[in-house]
């Protein structure tokens, strides 16, 4: 487990930023849906090209990476920096959301 995290957390530090307006930086809420099989990540500033949310898959092995660092920062108040793939998803639950794939916890 400690080898997979160390490979995620690689990867999200060396990976080229490619598409900068699906990024964003701030504190976040998490919102559970469709009996915990999607999680809505809302941050408190929107990314320049869809909203402020993000969505996952808690069930899979990254998601469950995700939402471990992500229940961490918003416990301790920490800002996160994300990036997301895919279209801009508009319809209920999503209401602007992009799919999550990278996150950062920003130090103060």
């Amino acid at each position: 487990m400690k080898k997979l995290m160390l490979f995620f957390m690689l990867c999200f530090i060396s990976f080229p930023v490619f598409a900068a307006e699906k990024a964003v930086t701030g504190k976040v809420q998490l919102f559970a849906y469709r009996n915990l099989q999607m999680v809505i990540v809302e941050f408190d500033k929107s990314n320049a090209g869809c909203g402020k949310n993000y969505w996952f898959d808690p069930t899979t092995d990254m998601g469950k990476v995700l939402l471990s660092m992500l229940l961490t920062a918003q416990m301790a108040g920490k800002k996160v920096w994300a990036n997301g793939v895919s279209e801009c998803l508009s319809e209920y639950p999503y209401n602007n959301a992009y799919q999550l794939t990278n996150i950062k916890l920003m130090s103060d």
